[in-house]
């Protein structure tokens, strides 16, 4: 296995003028791991004076992003330094109107129309000015007979077993397992207990309200039938602050993952080398987000109507924005956008699943792992090892509308914890404390509102939901939710 430097938001920029050449940046990095030479989740980029090449994994996991012109190009894991190396800051109408509807980029898209997301499989090259790109965006559809059902289940066991005892015979040092009520990080600590590569510790994060705190109660049980140490973090105490420096982190891609920020300062303040993470677990084997009406609207080719319902209602945008903005990032633009990239898996056996796999999975979630907690720790992503997602990628979307396959997975392959429960989504709610939606309101209004200065968001959309919340206190447990986007449009506009 092959280890990398962590994310420290890396560059690399040079400029062709007049004949000179002049660089900026680190002009040679590998981020993040590979096992068999191209397997794994990394980046890597070299100039060696005269060529300058960047590659990434087959899936293009890891957050790296570039920009080109006829004579300058770019990479970085960040896209402020991009911005701070002068590209231009021009903001990507369409890729921002399907953002605001679906929470996550599509593609390669990120919110400036100059700036790129490295692609999945690509391996990018410039010389004397001339730049060329070798890709192959997904890997070959399957279109044999399916392995049975039954014998999937078994695979899939056997080849994840497998997959982490590779990592974790060439992981070494303090080892953290973020762990959950459900059931990716699950199967991870039962594999790791397993071929006995015991973690250090397993952490959990309470959430804000109002959502319960059945996660915690969950791992914690299942942390203690292992043996294995447990902490239960709370929630940060500045979640408007925590949003601003996620947006910032994550690179303006993702309307989510403030709370992890608790857990990337639990890493470094107890210096965890390692950490594995479930990510593509849901998508791959438990059928997130799959329903039989959205796989026949994709079986029948009907993309615009699978493409509507994914957008939903537009009534919160038409009240929040303001007129130039609404028509700015109108739905029209995001359906054609989505409609676009809907169509690239149309030929697949699961095509919901890839769909998200490629975009919510690659783009957004991934940035969870890799631009925040990467900064202080290895990360590491067995459901991405090649065997894994090749055996399920190739199985009918059938197989999972029940949604029981990976449980059926778990308990099949460790039946003696199969009588540990799962988190019970529909547990009681948290509640809010007075004092913090005062200063929680506080600060939203001074940002938003007392310090705005070119806002794409209408101040009668938010001036009275922030007073609302002051009396309502059912109304103010939501309101985190309700800011996430309006934070993210003023951040955004004083960025660009």
């Amino acid at each position: 296995m092959k280890l990398g430097s962590l994310n420290d938001a890396s560059s690399f920029a040079l400029r062709r003028q007049n004949g000179e050449i002049s660089t900026r940046g680190t002009p040679s990095r590998f981020l993040g791991y590979s096992t068999d030479g191209a397997d794994g989740v990394w980046t890597k980029w070299h100039w060696d004076g005269t060529t300058f090449q960047v590659s990434t994994d087959r899936y293009g996991i890891y957050p790296t992003y570039y920009f080109k012109a006829p004579q300058a190009f770019a990479v970085s894991t960040s896209i402020p330094e991009l911005l701070n190396l002068g590209v231009d800051r021009e903001l990507d109408d369409a890729a921002i109107a399907v953002f605001l509807r679906l929470g996550f980029f599509l593609g390669d898209d990120t919110p400036f129309r100059n700036i790129r997301a490295l692609p999945a499989g690509a391996t990018i090259q410039e010389s004397a000015g001339v730049w060329t790109m070798d890709q192959s965006r997904l890997p070959k559809v399957f279109d044999g007979k399916p392995m049975l059902r039954a014998a999937a289940i078994d695979e899939f066991g056997i080849r994840f077993q497998s997959a982490v005892d590779q990592i974790a015979s060439t992981s070494a040092g303090r080892i953290c397992l973020p762990l959950s009520g459900g059931r990716d990080s699950r199967h991870i600590l039962f594999a790791l207990v397993h071929g006995g590569n015991r973690p250090t510790c397993c952490a959990t994060l309470k959430h804000f309200p109002p959502k319960s705190n059945e996660d915690a109660r969950i791992a914690a049980t299942v942390a203690a039938q292992l043996g294995v140490p447990h902490v239960i973090l709370e929630p940060s105490r500045d979640p408007i602050n925590a949003e601003l420096e996620k947006n910032r982190l994550t690179n303006f891609c993702a309307d989510e993952h403030a709370w992890i920020l608790e857990l990337s300062r639990f890493i470094r303040k107890n210096k965890y080398d390692t950490l594995y993470d479930g990510i593509a677990g849901d998508v791959l084997s438990a059928g997130l987000f799959l329903t039989q009406k959205n796989l026949d609207l994709y079986r029948h080719g009907n993309l615009v109507e699978l493409a509507e319902g994914m957008l939903g209602s537009d009534d919160v945008l038409a009240s929040m924005l303001n007129r130039d903005s609404l028509g700015r990032w109108r739905r029209e633009l995001a359906l054609e956008r989505l409609v676009e990239e809907l169509a690239i898996y149309a030929a697949h056996p699961n095509p919901v699943g890839q769909f998200y796999f490629w975009n919510r999975t690659r783009r957004e979630i991934a940035l969870k792992f890799h631009s925040i907690l990467g900064r202080d720790a290895r990360v590491f992503s067995p459901f991405l090892a090649t065997p894994v997602y090749d055996l399920l990628s190739a199985l009918p979307a059938e197989y999972f509308f029940d949604h029981s396959f990976h449980s059926e997975a778990i308990a099949r392959n460790y039946p003696q914890y199969a009588h540990l429960p799962y988190e019970a989504k529909d547990a009681p709610p948290t509640r809010q404390r007075w004092f913090d939606t005062i200063r929680w309101t506080r600060q939203m209004a001074s940002y938003c509102v007392l310090s705005s200065r070119e806002s794409h968001v209408r101040r009668s959309y938010l001036i009275p939901r922030l007073l609302k919340g002051l009396v309502d206190p059912d109304y103010a447990m939501r309101q985190l939710d309700l800011w996430t986007m309006p934070l993210y449009l003023e951040q955004l506009a004083r960025t660009a």
